[in-house]
């Protein structure tokens, strides 16, 4: 069963389509999955020692693994979960490389153009808190 789900983010110059124009340089196109698999919440099972009550996200792992009738084993296993907050920045690079000498940080987020000498503006989809 495929869960994938994605964000398409593009970026456009002013009076600029993003499908009329796509593939020209007023329009820049970036991907990424809306889907990650994480095993399994587990409950950690903490008590509140004045009233002896577990916590709120606690009872709703429990509840949700009874719903479910989960057993021991289930609860190891691997599911898509959505990704709990995603940043899009737009980095903004003014300085000048020579040709073939971008640093690789950079160079691993840019898209060139079929000649390689100009590039669409770099958008970075940071995942880091995930």
């Amino acid at each position: 069963q495929n869960r994938s789900v994605f964000l398409h983010v593009y970026l456009c110059r002013k009076k600029s389509k993003p499908f009329y124009n796509y593939g020209s340089l007023d329009v820049a196109h970036s991907v990424i999955d809306l889907v990650t698999y994480m095993k399994r919440p587990k409950a950690k099972l903490v008590k509140n020692l004045i009233s002896g009550d577990f916590s709120e996200s606690d009872k709703e792992i429990l509840a949700a693994n009874a719903e479910l009738n989960l057993t021991s084993d289930q609860e190891d296993e691997y599911v898509a979960l959505w990704k709990p907050e995603l940043t899009i920045d737009l980095v903004e690079e003014d300085s000048v490389f020579p040709p073939q000498g971008i640093p690789l940080p950079i160079l691993e987020y840019m898209k060139f153009n079929d000649k390689g000498d100009k590039y669409w503006p770099i958008t970075y989809m940071n995942e880091f808190w995930l």
